[in-house]
């Protein structure tokens, strides 16, 4: 992973613990509209804090991820460029 990749990852995981502790009613909005979230991380925060309408809410965007990655993760080995 490069540099870039890291420091976006950790600024959004400040982002949503810093959410969740002084906006929490925001925090749903924050995880719906980011694309660069990384999940498991954002979970560990909601579950850590009881936020658990937002656990589900991660929950659901890792079961519509997933099969977009196992996709991506398929084409890299065959070689293929198809796309969903």
């Amino acid at each position: 992973m490069s540099r870039v990749c890291v420091c976006v990852c950790v600024c959004v995981c400040v982002q949503v613990e810093l959410t969740a502790d002084y906006a929490p009613n925001k925090l749903l909005e924050l995880l719906s509209s980011s694309t660069s979230l990384p999940l498991e991380a954002a979970l560990a925060i909601c579950e850590e804090k009881g936020l658990v309408p937002e656990q589900v809410r991660l929950c659901v965007c890792v079961l519509v991820r997933a099969p977009a990655r196992l996709h991506r993760r398929a084409c890299a080995r065959t070689g293929s460029t198809s796309h969903m």
